[in-house]
């Protein structure tokens, strides 16, 4: 949420790009709040799936998901 100017209020942003990353840490089914589109003072949600539709962890559909690191000592 940011402040339009001091008589419209405030207005809902979409998260950022690196929020949206951020964010996809803890799933695709997180949900985020977008500004509609009448009036950018209201807001929605839809789930971060569908606010990043092209979200690269997609290509990869046989990979574990969320992303875990696994221990370097374990690869030897």
């Amino acid at each position: 949420m940011t402040a339009a100017d001091k008589d419209r209020g405030y207005w809902i942003l979409a998260p950022c790009g690196v929020c949206q990353e951020r964010l996809f840490a803890y799933g695709p089914d997180v949900e985020v709040a977008v500004p509609e589109r009448a009036d950018p003072r209201r807001w929605r949600t839809l789930q971060l799936r569908d606010v990043q539709p092209h979200w690269f962890a997609r290509v990869f559909p046989d990979d574990v998901w969320p992303y875990e690191a696994q221990d370097p000592e374990s690869r030897n």
